[in-house]
C-alpha cells in the first residue's frame, strides 16, 4: 500500500515478526524530522534523559554521548528522588525504576555509567491538544512506538516506554463539575469532567471543597491526604 509506513523485520525463536522502528533501525526518523516535529509541537519535544544523569559524569543516550554532571542539581534531585510528587513532575520518570532497568540513579560516583535503560527516547510535553494530535500522526506515519503517560503509575510498567516517542499529558488540569449528568445514559447526578492530566489528589480536594462535599472515585491517594479527606468529611 502505498505510503504504509515501515517496519521492521525481526526474527525471534525462528520467526520473523513485523515490529516496530526503534531509533538503531534505519526507517527512524533522522534529524530534519524531529526538527519539524518540534516546531509543530511549538518547542516542547524534549530528548529524555533521565533526572539521576546530573549525578553522572556523562549520559550515553541513543543519540550520543553528553556531559551532565552538576553537583547541586544531583544534590537535589537525590534529595527529591524517593518522592512520588516530584517524580510524576518529571517529563518521563517512572515511580518504579524497577521497569527502567534501575538505570541512572543517583549516585556518589559520578564515574558511574548513565545510560538510557528502559526509558523513551523522545517526548513531547503537550500543552494543546493539537500537540497531541501532532505526536500521534508522527508515530503513525514513522511507525513509532507510542505511549501516553500522565503520571507514569502503571503497575506493569508499561508508561516506561522503552525507546518510544511519550507524550505527556500532565498540563491538560481543567476540572469540571456538573449538578446534574444530562447524558448519554440514564445517569443524572453530580458528575464531573477531567483533564488527562488530573491526578486523584488533587481531585479530591477540589471535590471535597464543593458545596455539600462531592464524593469522587479515584484509584488511591497518599495515605496523609485520604485520612484528612475521611476525617473533614460530610
Amino acid at each position: 500500500m502505498a505510503g504504509r509506513p515501515r517496519e521492521a523485520i525481526r526474527t525471534w525463536r525462528g520467526d520473523l515478526y513485523a515490529c516496530k522502528i526503534y531509533h538503531d533501525d534505519d526507517a527512524w526518523p533522522d534529524a530534519q524530522q524531529w526538527r519539524r516535529l518540534n516546531e509543530s509541537v511549538g518547542g516542547h519535544l524534549l530528548v529524555d534523559v533521565p533526572p539521576g544523569a546530573v549525578c553522572h559524569d556523562a549520559f550515553h543516550g541513543p543519540l550520543g554521548t553528553v556531559a551532565t554532571y552538576d553537583a547541586a542539581q544531583c544534590a537535589e534531585v537525590a534529595a527529591q528522588f524517593s518522592s512520588e510528587q516530584w517524580t510524576i513532575d518529571q517529563p518521563a520518570a517512572a515511580l518504579w525504576t524497577y521497569f527502567t532497568n534501575d538505570t541512572c540513579r543517583p549516585t556518589t560516583d559520578p564515574a558511574e555509567p548513565c545510560t538510557l535503560g528502559y526509558y523513551p527516547v523522545y517526548v513531547i510535553l503537550a500543552q494543546t491538544l493539537d500537540h497531541v494530535r501532532q505526536g500521534l500522526l508522527f508515530a503513525k506515519a514513522h511507525n513509532l512506538r507510542l505511549v501516553i503517560r500522565n503520571t507514569g503509575h502503571d503497575f506493569l510498567g508499561r508508561s516506561v516506554g522503552w525507546g518510544a516517542l511519550v507524550v505527556n499529558t500532565h498540563a491538560f488540569q481543567d476540572v469540571a463539575f456538573v449538578d446534574a449528568w444530562d447524558g448519554p445514559g440514564d445517569y443524572d447526578g453530580p458528575a464531573v469532567t477531567v483533564g488527562a492530566g488530573v491526578e486523584g489528589r488533587p481531585l479530591l480536594v477540589q471535590a471535597h471543597a464543593r458545596s455539600p462535599p462531592q464524593t469522587v472515585v479515584v484509584g488511591e491517594c497518599p495515605r496523609e491526604v485520604c485520612l484528612a479527606v475521611a476525617a473533614t468529611g460530610p
